[in-house]
């Protein structure tokens, strides 16, 4: 697979604002689904948040998250 389609909202290794927030969200909704013991779709949750986003840039907003929660 081409790189570039595979991490079209990378900019020299650093995520857009926009693909930051889209993760944070992502990982809220990780968040809800976890805390409502939603355990299956909270991993499908991550494990999507993680391929669409990149492992770091997801972790991060999972961070974010739990943090702000």
């Amino acid at each position: 697979m081409d790189a570039t389609r595979s991490q079209p909202h990378v900019n020299g290794g650093v995520a857009t604002e926009a693909v930051k927030e889209a993760a944070f969200a992502v990982a809220k909704v990780w968040q809800i689904l976890t805390k409502a013991g939603e355990d299956e779709a909270a991993a499908i949750i991550m494990k999507a948040g993680e391929e669409a986003f990149e492992a770091h840039v997801f972790g991060e907003a999972v961070v974010r998250a739990v943090a702000e929660a």
